[in-house]
């Protein structure tokens, strides 16, 4: 056994010689070692990019994430913001016919308007407390005047004009389709014997309503 190591220790020793004096040979285990050398630094200065490549590719995930999040919120606010205005049309319409005050002195030219617009000749006209042309009796309920059962506000109005069958009418019509919610408590007609019939004297009552803010 100790002649055989001795042998093969040779066999190494004669083998390291013969390599070292082969030029091919020497080139080639120097490629071969810088080859390896090259590979080893080549990973150790790629890895950090990598580590950042996975950092940054993480990053855009939450960030692509975040994005589609705030645009479904972009969407909903859109669709908010759309039945907005249209509730807010709603509203608005809502304010005029039943206004948050009395706001007697717009009412109080369009209802003119209405008089003028059908060539009506009023004689007399009042809203509850603001008598405006001669002098109709007003309700003896100053309760009535001012609350309704449903315990809205009330302006009442009295109304005597003289017109045509038409005009009057048209009056009438112009004031039950007209925005601000009203009622028309009592309708009279009379024949005017001077026009021979042509023109009617009428009286009206009704009510306006409106919101209290108190």
């Amino acid at each position: 056994m100790p002649k055989t190591s001795g042998n093969k220790t040779r066999n190494y020793t004669n083998f390291y010689k013969k390599f070292r004096q082969n030029p091919m040979a020497r080139i080639s285990v120097d490629f071969a070692a810088s080859v390896i050398l090259i590979m080893v630094l080549f990973i150790f200065a790629i890895k950090p990019t990598i580590i950042t490549i996975n950092e940054l590719r993480n990053k855009a995930e939450d960030l692509q994430k975040l994005n589609n999040d705030l645009v479904k919120k972009i969407n909903t606010l859109e669709k908010l913001n759309n039945e907005y205005q249209s509730l807010k049309q709603i509203i608005i319409l809502a304010n005029q016919a039943l206004p948050g005050e009395h706001n007697f002195l717009l009412y109080e030219q369009q209802f003119r308007y209405f008089t003028q617009k059908n060539a009506l000749l009023v004689s007399s006209l009042s809203f509850s407390q603001f008598p405006l042309l001669g002098e109709i009796d007003p309700p003896k309920d100053k309760k009535d005047e001012t609350k309704t059962n449903s315990s809205l506000p009330v302006i009442s109005f009295s109304l005597t004009a003289k017109g045509n069958y038409t005009d009057v009418k048209n009056f009438i019509s112009n004031m039950e389709k007209h925005i601000r919610i009203t009622s028309i408590d009592q309708v009279s007609i009379q024949g005017d014997k001077k026009s021979q019939g042509e023109k009617i004297t009428f009286s009206m009552r009704g009510k306006i309503y409106y919101q209290s803010n108190l």
